[in-house]
C-alpha cells in the first residue's frame, strides 16, 4: 500500500467521483474524509490524536453541523454545533446539560417498556419538583405523582405484595406502607369533636340484629322530638330499684317488698292495724331525679296496675291514688280515698313509669 501524505498546511486533496461530474463523490484533504454532492459537503469523518469525528453532515441551509464523536472513549452525539448526549465507556447515557433533554416525546414518540433495576429520580435537586405522569389516552385520564419543594429526602416505599378488595395504602412512618382494612365500626372511635353532627339516617345494615348499647354499658338520655317506636318490649335495663316507705293510709306497722328498676317493676306489701283513711299509704322515692321538659325539674308519672283479688277490689272510693300535690322529683306519693284499707291484708301490684312531667 502506497500512503497518500499531505504536507502540514497543504491543501492538496484527492477526489473520487463520477467521469464528468468532479463536484460528487468522495474526497480526501487535509481535513480528513467528506461526501460532496454538487459541490455541496454533506458528511464528513475527520479526526486527530485524541477523536474519532464522524458523520459531519453540512446541512443545505448553511454550517450547522452533526457529530458523533469518540473522545478519550467517551461517545459524543452533537447537533447544530451543540453538545447533547455523551456516552461513557462504562454505558452510563446522559444529557450533556442539566434539564435539557428528552428521552421520547408524547403522542407517537413514546418508549414502550423502562427497566430500572435501582432507583427512578425524578427533579433536579432537592428543592425543586419532579412530576411522573400516568395517561391512558383512550380516555384521557391523567394521574399525576409530584413532590412538594423540600430540603430533605422523602422515602415512599410500597408494600411487597397487592391488596384485598376494599383495603386502602396506609403509611405508618419513614415512608413505609402496607395495605389497611378500614375499622369501619369494630374498633372504638376515639376522639370525636363535640357535637358529632350526623347529616344521614343512621341504621342497621340488617334488621333486627343489631342493639345500641347493652345491658353493662348503657347509653345516659336519648332525647327525641318526635315518635319512638317500639317493635317489641319496652325495658327497663338494670336501674337502681325505688324504695318504699310507709304511710298512715297502710296502718300502723307494715312489711313490704319491692322488685324492680326506675321503669317497671313489682310492688308487694301487707297493711298492719288501723290503716287510716284519707292519708298515704306509701312513698315511692328513685335514686335519680326525674327531668322535664326543656331541662327543667319534673315528676315522675307512675301507674299502678292491680295483681291481686285484694287490689283488684279496692272499691271506686278507696283506690289508691297518686297525689299531685306532694310530688317532687325523686319521689310518687301514692294515697287512699275516704274509705281505709283493709288492716292486715296483702296488696300486690305492677308499677310503671309512663313518663316525665
Amino acid at each position: 500500500m502506497v500512503p497518500l501524505i499531505f504536507p502540514d498546511g497543504s491543501t492538496s486533496s484527492l477526489a473520487i467521483h463520477r467521469a464528468g461530474d468532479s463536484d460528487t463523490g468522495l474526497f480526501i484533504d487535509a481535513n480528513g474524509f467528506y461526501f460532496s454532492k454538487d459541490g455541496t459537503e454533506y458528511a464528513r469523518i475527520v479526526g486527530n490524536d485524541n477523536q474519532f469525528k464522524g458523520v459531519v453532515r453540512i446541512k443545505s441551509s448553511g454550517i450547522g453541523q452533526s457529530y458523533l464523536t469518540v473522545d478519550n472513549e467517551d461517545l459524543w452525539i452533537q447537533f447544530n454545533n451543540t453538545l447533547r448526549w455523551v456516552m461513557e465507556k462504562g454505558g452510563r447515557l446522559y444529557p450533556a446539560g442539566q434539564n435539557t433533554q428528552d428521552l421520547g416525546y408524547p403522542s407517537g414518540g413514546e418508549l414502550r417498556n423502562g427497566y430500572f433495576g435501582t432507583s427512578l429520580n425524578l427533579g433536579i435537586s432537592t428543592s425543586s419538583q419532579g412530576q411522573l405522569i400516568f395517561r391512558t389516552t383512550a380516555t384521557g385520564f391523567t394521574t399525576t405523582v409530584e413532590g412538594g419543594s423540600n430540603t430533605g429526602n422523602i422515602t415512599f416505599k410500597l408494600p411487597v405484595t397487592n391488596g384485598t378488595d376494599g383495603q386502602y395504602l396506609r403509611a405508618y412512618g419513614n415512608g413505609l406502607t402496607n395495605w389497611f382494612t378500614p375499622p369501619y365500626a369494630s374498633e372504638t372511635l376515639n376522639n370525636l369533636a363535640a357535637p358529632v353532627a350526623i347529616n344521614r339516617g343512621l341504621q342497621p345494615g340488617t334488621d333486627n340484629t343489631l342493639d345500641l348499647g347493652q345491658n353493662s354499658l348503657s347509653w345516659a338520655s336519648l332525647y327525641l322530638k318526635k315518635d319512638a317506636y317500639v317493635g317489641r318490649h319496652l325495658q327497663g335495663g338494670t336501674l337502681e330499684t325505688p324504695t318504699l316507705t310507709r304511710g298512715d293510709g297502710a296502718g300502723t306497722t307494715w312489711s313490704a317488698t319491692i322488685t324492680g328498676n326506675q321503669m317497671c317493676g313489682y310492688i308487694t306489701f301487707t297493711t298492719g292495724s288501723s290503716p287510716s283513711s284519707n292519708a298515704t299509704v306509701f312513698t315511692m322515692t328513685f335514686g335519680t331525679a326525674f327531668v322535664g321538659p326543656a331541662s327543667v325539674t319534673g315528676w315522675p308519672i307512675v301507674n299502678l296496675i292491680p295483681c291481686n283479688v285484694n287490689a283488684a277490689t279496692l272499691g271506686a272510693n278507696s283506690q289508691l291514688y297518686p297525689d299531685h300535690d306532694s310530688k317532687s322529683s325523686t319521689t310518687a306519693v301514692f294515697k287512699i280515698h275516704s274509705n281505709a284499707l283493709a288492716a292486715n291484708a296483702e296488696y300486690r301490684f305492677y308499677y310503671m313509669v309512663m313518663g316525665t312531667c
